[in-house]
């Protein structure tokens, strides 16, 4: 069976393959200096990187939302590895051949960028969900005794919704849900 992020990125041509691999290039490496600069040394970042326009092959705009560090931090050592992964796709040393293997490589650095900046990234002619501002709960605690639930909705979405509920200890018959959304 296929891959669907192969084929949906794969169906956009090698020419938008190339301008995304460069964006997100350049935005991991942004994010990845101001992370080195800024929020390795601190439990709380009060600055951000500058997010830039989206290039012609994507599908709208970035939102001026703010950026997921808690991501940043966990996701750090996977960028660093797709980071150099891309690097010489990302500088025209090699072609972007369409192959599965870089096609899996591409969709894995922009679903981490997706979480980190709290948005899709589609390309234009791309078959997955348009772009759409994502509904994101989080929930911390150290003890759950009752309910807790990261996001719980109704109706039509724009965009991914994504629930996490952390929790040190949940009681006994206490319920935790991340995500519950019916239609």
């Amino acid at each position: 069976m296929s891959d669907p992020a192969v084929v949906s990125l794969a169906s956009v041509g090698s020419a938008a393959i190339s301008e995304a691999i460069k964006f997100l290039f350049q935005q991991t490496g942004e994010l990845l200096k101001h992370w080195r600069e800024k929020g390795a040394k601190s439990t709380e970042v009060t600055s951000r990187p500058q997010i830039v326009e989206l290039p012609p092959a994507f599908e709208g705009q970035l939102l001026d939302l703010p950026v997921n560090f808690d991501a940043l931090s966990r996701l750090e050592p996977q960028l660093l590895a797709l980071y150099k992964d891309l690097s010489l796709y990302a500088a025209d040393v090699l072609s972007t051949d369409g192959s599965p293997d870089l096609m899996r490589k591409v969709d894995t650095l922009r679903n981490a960028l997706e979480l980190i900046l709290r948005q899709q990234l589609t390309l234009k002619g791309e078959h997955r969900p348009s772009a759409g501002l994502p509904l994101v709960g989080n929930i911390r605690a150290d003890v759950i005794a009752g309910e807790a639930t990261g996001v719980d909705g109704a109706g039509l979405l724009s965009g991914p919704v994504s629930g996490e509920v952390q929790a040190g200890r949940v009681e006994q018959g206490a319920k935790v849900t991340g995500t519950r959304w019916t239609r």
